[in-house]
């Protein structure tokens, strides 16, 4: 009697167990979301102040989440993030959740008007008393070698960093949620204006040298307006962190 009662309750167990490993071993998600995102550093900085709109999409497996968003920040501005990490929830009423995540956020720009190196013309007739036709030297080697790569470089910037969100949500109906969120990271951020300036810098020291070969054309002074007036600079790594943030809603279905 006992062996009977003991077979048919390893039965039952083995009935529920797709029920339990669907329910809370693995879920799939995907949400339209708003979203005002901030953040330090010369990307968000020109990105727009108004509200983003995107989606979410994830899957998790026992506990660990693989998320990525996507968003529309303005005209021709997008964000893209990957995200890795886990989560947990305590039910209050509504549905309490905090994560950690280590993800990279991608941007897109728009492209820059700026075709090419362009020198102001104060600097040029300074350039042109230096030696005659060095301004326009300067100017067609940084064009002839970076000009086309700058501009497209410019569009971009990328960053790595970890991540922590709360969210708060309610089903509505069945696997529907409607919710809240908040979100802070700190990033390791390059953009393509960075990767210019480094160029920009590089192309100016090659013509240094080059005019400073045989007798000193180009002084220490003229040389920083030069790097100055055209954005010309190292990348400095103490300038590529920061922390970025957002506040949302959203409305998730939720499998």
């Amino acid at each position: 009697m006992q062996f009977r009662l003991f077979q048919s309750l390893l039965l039952a167990f083995a009935l529920c167990l797709p029920t339990i490993a669907s329910a809370d071993l693995a879920s799939v998600w995907l949400a339209g979301k708003g979203a005002r995102i901030q953040g330090t550093g010369n990307v968000f900085d020109n990105i727009d102040p108004g509200l983003a709109f995107g989606v979410e999409a994830g899957v998790e497996v026992l506990n660990l989440e693989l998320m990525a968003e996507a968003f529309i920040l303005g005209d021709d501005q997008y964000m893209f993030t990957g995200n890795f990490g886990m989560d947990f929830s305590i039910e209050l009423g509504v549905r309490l959740s905090i994560g950690g995540y280590l993800g990279v956020i991608l941007f897109k720009m728009p492209e820059p008007e700026s075709k090419g190196l362009s020198l102001p013309s104060d600097l040029r007739a300074n350039l042109e008393v230096a030696q005659s036709g060095l301004a326009a030297t300067i100017e067609d080697g940084f064009s002839s070698q970076y000009g086309e790569q700058a501009n497209a470089l410019g569009q971009w910037a990328m960053g790595v960093g970890p991540r922590v969100r709360i969210q708060l949500d309610k089903s509505i109906v069945p696997m529907v949620f409607i919710g809240v969120e908040a979100s802070m990271g700190y990033h390791y951020m390059l953009s393509g204006d960075d990767v210019v300036g480094e160029a920009k810098n590089k192309a100016i020291d090659q013509t240094i040298a080059e005019a400073n070969k045989d007798i000193e054309v180009i002084n220490e002074d003229l040389g920083n307006q030069l790097r100055d007036a055209v954005g010309a600079k190292s990348i400095d790594a103490k300038d590529l962190n920061g922390t970025n943030y957002n506040f949302g809603v959203f409305l998730k279905i939720d499998l």
